[in-house]
């Protein structure tokens, strides 16, 4: 019971981090592409 309660807050932590990342990744390139527009 204890490990797979630990084990599901991992996957918590890993999916938190990977949805931040993702949003980061998107709002950098949406920069890009509107630095892009504005040249």
């Amino acid at each position: 019971m204890y490990q797979n309660h630990t084990f599901r807050n991992i996957l918590i932590v890993f999916g938190i981090l990977l949805i931040s990342t993702g949003f980061m990744v998107i709002s950098k390139r949406r920069n890009i592409q509107s630095n892009d527009l504005s040249k």
